[in-house]
């Protein structure tokens, strides 16, 4: 049985909150710069700007490729 949006919705909002927890801790004792996000919706937001930019260094890479 497929499950339903809500329940992939909320399956997304726990794993991104678990994320973000291991992040928080991981930061605390590291040091590191690792990013928590506040909700799925942060997180989703920041996977689209990720996917833009990685499209913009793709055309570059493919433009410098035909000179």
């Amino acid at each position: 049985m497929p499950f339903s949006y809500d329940e992939v919705w909320e399956a997304l909002e726990q794993s991104v909150k678990l994320q973000s927890h291991y992040a928080e801790l991981l930061n605390m004792h590291d040091g590191g710069q690792r990013m928590p996000f506040a909700d799925a919706n942060a997180w989703l937001h920041r996977l689209r700007k990720l996917e833009k930019d990685n499209e913009v260094k793709n055309e570059k890479i493919r433009n410098s490729q035909k000179s």
